[in-house]
């Protein structure tokens, strides 16, 4: 597949160059002199794999055609594009400010065509590694829409964030189909279905398929019962046209019931808005099918009609607890998804910190099934009764406990886990291999890529380099530990416990060399060889930024370091690479 790239820049000159490197280099290249025009086409013409766009260009800037692109791309649900600026002046607060604002990398201009040609390279196949690893973790194999966890992600930020319409989707005697015909007959229904609503519902909604024959839509600007009828008329036409071609043999009623709901007229949390959307579907489905149904206040009064009116005390005694015992609340799990979306949004609001604890509990050979199950039961007790009621906690699953601690400095978080443990252990004579996952959370800004911080290895003979890198990193939360010889380094490897996320190395060090170093690392049958690597160069000449960036590292940096230079570029690259690993995931 050709690799699409747009270039933007107000003068002709870089446009031919930079036209022909990528076109050489089997790419398919279109050019503009201005960033509104650039918009303007590609609203009309989809977006490129990746845009290059020149910082200083009159009267719209790079900064500035990049935020207008990022706005574009968020109300159409598109990803985002990969952005490289290009610059012909060496500003650092420009260079920070574009990190910030979500770059990819910089080219410096006069283009030097292997530098311009490796970079250019190197942010496709990392964006190419992304969008695999998204789309496997995201996308429902069969259909191509969202699947499930995904969908769950997506419309929780739509409901939270956009004006329009929650709908629950049903293929109507979709089950006939696999009894008549066979589950490959089925499948092919579902493709046509999914390709259907996407040409019904309006640019910018999402889609995704969250069951069987279940899917769901959020339809963005949909706020009428006019414009939901609308829609509803359109796909059952579409359904009972465009699956005759398949469903031939007999004469199956194949029709389409959908159950809405308003956003954000009944709310904004999408779990919640999924009950209603769902009774609203239940009624259609209950109602002869083929068609829909708006929960609306409307329905909230006839499902009130009758009932006595309760006062403020009546309601407060309804949802409330008379006499709060000195234990945790213990919740089930989706009452408790409730409470822990508020608690992490007063603590966001608030700047306070807070601990997540995992516990899961392993049978050991010493108990039977049925003790076991009974000490999974102990353990929940044994949770809410030695916690503070200011805690929470929920039964994941049968051997699994999720706690929240509030209000608990992190240095006291293992003593306290401890504790905890050993006086189990002390009761119930070490009757469960008790595991555990603890994930501390800051929301003072102490922080800034992740709540534990990157852990970074960093190979330079240098001092002052070494210096200047450990107070920007330390100070930004990153655990940093340095070698000044590559022979030294390669010693630490074969003992190491925890892999680092990343690795900065010099490429003129004493004895070994870095590239020395990237070839021995690369051959290693472990871990180790996929750690990511930034260069760091005292050379200026471009061969050896190319000959870095082709064996694989993400970039090079030309000595004297400039701390605040390295910050961006370092956070960058662990962005990326904390994307990478939670697709993964």
């Amino acid at each position: 597949m050709v690799n699409w790239v747009i270039v933007v820049d107000d003068k002709e000159n870089n446009l031919e160059l930079a036209d022909k490197l990528l076109s050489e280099n089997g790419m398919r290249v279109s050019t503009f002199t201005s960033g509104k025009d650039m918009l303007e086409y590609i609203k009309e013409n989809d977006t490129p794999d990746l845009l290059l766009i020149d910082v200083n260009m009159p009267e719209m800037d790079g900064f500035e055609t990049l935020s207008l692109l990022r706005k574009y791309e968020a109300e159409l649900g598109y990803n985002e594009t990969p952005v490289i600026f290009l610059t012909s002046d060496n500003n650092v607060d420009n260079e920070i400010k574009g990190f910030r604002q979500g770059v990819a990398d910089y080219i410096n201009k006069p283009f030097v065509p292997e530098v311009f040609l490796a970079r250019v390279n190197n942010i496709i196949t990392m964006q190419t590694s992304l969008v695999n690893l998204k789309t496997e973790a995201t996308i429902d194999k069969l259909t191509g829409l969202l699947n499930n966890e995904a969908s769950y992600v997506e419309f929780s930020q739509m409901c939270s964030t956009k004006n329009g319409c929650l709908m629950v989707l049903d293929i109507d005697n979709f089950q006939n189909i696999n009894e008549l015909y066979d589950n490959e007959t089925g499948d092919k229904v579902l493709v046509k279905f999914a390709g259907i609503l996407r040409d019904v519902f309006p640019l910018g909604s999402r889609i995704g398929r969250i069951g069987g024959d279940k899917f769901i839509v959020f339809a963005r600007g949909i706020e009428t019962k006019e414009a939901v009828k609308e829609l509803s008329d359109k796909l059952n036409t579409a359904v009972i046209e465009q699956t005759k071609e398949i469903l031939v043999k007999d004469e199956i009623p194949i029709s389409v019931s959908m159950g809405a709901v308003m956003v954000p007229r009944l709310g904004n949390d999408y779990q919640s808005l999924l009950k209603l959307a769902n009774k609203s579907l239940r009624y259609v489905k209950k109602n002869n099918k083929h068609g829909f149904s708006i929960y609306s206040t409307q329905t909230m009064y006839e499902d009130d009609k009758g009932k006595i009116i309760p006062n403020m005390k009546e309601i407060t005694e309804i949802v409330g607890e008379n006499n709060i015992a000195n234990v945790a609340m213990q919740l089930d799990l989706e009452s408790f998804s409730f409470a822990y979306r508020f608690a992490t949004r007063y603590f966001v609001r608030n700047k306070n910190n807070y601990c997540k604890v995992l516990f899961t509990l392993i049978k050991t050979d010493g108990i039977n099934e049925k003790e076991y199950r009974r000490y999974t039961d102990d353990f929940g007790y044994y949770l809410r009764e030695s916690l503070r009621k200011s805690d929470i906690l929920t039964r994941s699953r049968f051997n699994q406990y999720f706690v929240l601690l509030t209000d608990i400095k992190e240095e006291f978080v293992n003593n306290l886990i401890e504790n905890l443990l050993g006086k189990w252990d002390d009761k119930y004579n070490f009757s469960l291999n008790i595991m555990y996952e603890v994930d501390y959370v800051r929301n003072d800004g102490s922080n800034d890529v992740n709540s534990v911080g990157a852990n970074i290895v960093m190979i330079d003979d240098d001092e002052e380099s070494v210096f200047y890198a450990e107070s920007v990193l330390k100070e930004s939360g990153f655990m940093l530990t340095s070698f000044n010889t590559g022979a030294d380094f390669l010693n630490y490897v074969q003992t190491i416990e925890r892999v680092p996320d990343l690795i900065l190395l010099d490429t003129d060090l004493p004895g070994i060399s870095g590239f020395e170093i990237m070839e021995k690392l690369q051959k290693m049958d472990n871990a180790i060889s996929t750690v990511p690597v930034m260069l760091l160069t005292d050379s200026n000449d471009s061969e050896t930024e190319v000959k870095g960036l082709k064996m694989g590292a993400l970039d090079c940096i030309s000595k004297p370091i400039i701390p605040e230079v390295l910050k961006a570029r370092v956070n960058h690259i662990l962005q990326m690479i904390l994307l990478k690993n939670k697709y993964k995931k």
